[in-house]
């Protein structure tokens, strides 16, 4: 490590070491995708290969007969696999000029430093198409130096609306016939998220939108509250969204529509917390008919200031009544599946991105009982550290 770097994070932004052993693992928690729950593994040893997990072993039985590169003695510490945050606004229109490499760089510290390794990160368009690329081109230069995989994802809400313009007016006509074009040619996005009901679009305009991200080459994902989340929730389902995010409650009939579409739905439950007008949403319902329920941080959406996703954890089990085992589930393996990386990221088990995190905490159990800590020994992507409160080496 870096001495004087004030978030503890790696400034040597190496390769990962190509054949990396993190032994003495008390207690190692993750999803087994082959069953879709989280299973723990006491006393083991985590081979990592080219970045990616090549094995779990027992005791000392390593099987790997050559010199490592690097040995990690996890010192008898839980392992998890990274967090992945599936919903952050790094940027709303009215901030695109003030957007700049530094406060992406202190955007991905905040994350790294409580472990996740896997953000999404949505920019809100100007209707200046030039502004508008030029912070995705930002965020894509910035990607290939912070090493944390980002997400972008466009932003469209109707904010920038004339209050006394048509449907399918203007304002839309430059969304559809510039900026999401420009975007696509550009290739700096990856997903289009789309605000729809009560605050976000009507539905004859989201369905125009829809249409011209999807011609745009973009991924699709909505986000709604209120009376509207049903029809959001069928939206989805015939236009082939990855997920929904809820702001608040929906009926069983949504939860039908996402469930019969295999969608995924992403809670915030920070931002429902500080939500005086939101009602309380019902997670428990949703995973007890089988749903992928993921959970983010909603870092910079409705003022919660806090990209913590130890803290969202704490909030799943504590006020949405989800074990340990299943918020663990919602913020990893579940929340990759809300971004479309449920193949490489979220699970620690063979074949799968080296993304995990050391806690100073012995067992995963030990997560639940405490609340705005920073309870991580280190950050590591790829078998890299990025982020580390003491030298692990």
């Amino acid at each position: 490590m870096t001495s004087g770097n004030p978030d503890n994070r790696d400034s040597a932004h190496s390769d990962p070491p190509s054949a990396l052993l993190v032994k003495n693992i008390g207690e190692l928690a993750t999803v087994n995708p082959r069953i879709g729950q989280v299973e723990k593994y006491d006393h083991v040893s985590m081979e990592i290969i080219d970045g990616t997990v090549a094995g779990l072993f027992s005791g000392e039985s390593v099987p790997f007969t050559g010199d490592y590169d690097a040995i990690i003695d996890a010192g008898g510490r839980l392992v998890t696999p990274g967090f992945v945050d599936p919903s952050t606004w790094l940027a709303r229109s009215d901030t695109l000029q003030q957007l700049s490499a530094k406060k992406i760089q202190n955007y991905v510290g905040q994350f790294l430093r409580h472990g996740t390794t896997t953000v999404e990160m949505k920019i809100e368009v100007s209707l200046e198409t030039e502004q508008t690329i030029n912070a995705f081109s930002l965020l894509a230069d910035s990607s290939d130096d912070n090493e944390i995989e980002s997400v972008p994802t466009v932003y469209l809400t109707p904010g920038l609306q004339d209050n006394e313009e048509s449907p399918g007016g203007k304002y839309l006509r430059e969304l559809c016939e510039n900026i999401l074009p420009a975007i696509a040619e550009e290739n700096v996005a990856e997903y289009c998220d789309l605000r729809y009901g009560t605050s976000g679009f009507p539905a004859s305009d989201a369905e125009i939108l829809i249409n011209s991200a999807i011609d745009s080459g973009l991924n699709l994902r909505l986000e709604t509250d209120g009376a509207d989340a049903d029809k959001a929730t069928e939206l989805a389902a015939t236009y082939g969204a990855h997920s929904v995010t809820l702001i608040e409650e929906i009926s069983e009939e949504g939860v039908a529509n996402l469930d019969k579409a295999d969608i995924v739905p992403i809670i915030l439950p920070g931002v429902n917390l500080v939500r005086k007008d939101s009602s309380p949403i019902d997670i428990r319902k949703m995973v007890d008919i089988g749903l992928p329920v993921a959970v983010g941080s909603g870092y910079y959406f409705a003022n919660v200031s806090t990209g913590n996703m130890q803290s969202v954890l704490n909030l799943s089990t504590t006020l949405y009544n989800l074990s340990i085992e299943e918020a663990l589930q919602a913020a990893t393996y579940h929340a990759a599946g809300a971004l479309n990386r449920e193949d490489a990221k979220g699970c620690l088990t063979p074949g799968y991105d080296a993304d995990f995190i050391l806690w100073e905490k012995k067992q995963l159990d030990d997560l639940a009982m405490e609340f705005g800590m920073n309870l991580l020994a280190g950050t590591f992507i790829g078998g890299n550290p990025m982020w580390q409160n003491q030298d692990l080496s």
